[in-house]
């Protein structure tokens, strides 16, 4: 896998990856080979000098792999710091 090779991902990443499996302590670029590009929400968390602290990526299940309603994950540092299900506001 490319990944693996240029070092994107572990090869233990990778066979979560195959699985469609990402969990905490993943890299980024895993969590993107699972659920894919097409997020349906971006949020960034900043200091106060205005430095990337958390990133928190939502997929929904009508535009990705994720199960309905869809997954929240949040990274940090580049790392996969909590996935949990996403909760509809009604």
């Amino acid at each position: 896998m490319l990944l693996v090779r240029t070092g994107r991902l572990t090869s233990e990443e990778a066979n979560r990856v195959r699985d469609g499996r990402v969990r905490v302590g993943d890299s980024e670029c895993a969590a993107f080979a699972v659920y894919g590009m097409d997020r349906s929400l971006n949020t960034f968390l900043t200091n106060k000098d205005h430095a990337l602290v958390q990133r928190e990526v939502t997929y929904r299940c009508w535009n990705s792999t994720a199960p309905c309603p869809g997954i929240v994950i949040q990274i940090v540092d580049g790392r996969v710091t909590d996935i949990h299900p996403l909760v509809e506001r009604r």
